[in-house]
């Protein structure tokens, strides 16, 4: 089974830091996500959807420091559904995104350079591993060959 999310958007608000009972640092803030399309008379049309976010442990470290209203920001995550009873006697329900990895896609406001953050630390020993170049467009081949087999008749595309 697999749950996973991938979201790029805006924070609705600066990162908001609760903690639990036992101290445990919770980050929280709403993230907003914008699709487009054209109607039927050719007038472009957005619907935005809000997300709340919630970041634990180091990455509500990272968050906190990087999160701030506006900033765009890619989450990875999962989905977490949560239902309480109200004061009103009403059951409540709410969507989270339990975020495992962020990334910064915008500055922070400081002009400081975009960063990432996942749920554990990255910790890398010995020399960074070389990059290499981007390859030149020369490099690859528009046209390949494929031998033709008896099977050919048989593929149905």
């Amino acid at each position: 089974m697999y749950n996973k999310v991938t979201l790029i958007g805006r924070a609705g608000t600066d990162a908001e830091v609760r903690y639990t009972q036992n101290q445990s640092k919770i980050v929280k803030f709403p993230l907003a996500t914008s699709r487009f399309w054209n109607d039927s008379n050719g007038v472009r049309q957005e619907k935005t959807e809000w997300h709340n976010i919630v970041c634990w442990g180091y990455l509500a470290d990272r968050a906190e420091k990087l999160v701030t209203k506006g900033s765009l920001l890619m989450v990875e995550g999962s989905i977490e559904y949560s239902s309480w009873q109200g004061n009103d006697g009403t059951k409540r329900y709410r969507t989270d995104i339990r975020a495992l990895t962020l990334l910064m896609l915008s500055a922070k406001r400081s002009g400081a350079p975009a960063a990432a953050a996942s749920a554990q630390p990255q910790h890398h020993e010995g020399p960074a591993p070389a990059t290499e170049p981007a390859p030149d467009s020369t490099d690859f081949v528009d046209d390949i060959e494929v031998p033709k087999s008896d099977l050919e008749d048989d593929i149905p595309f």
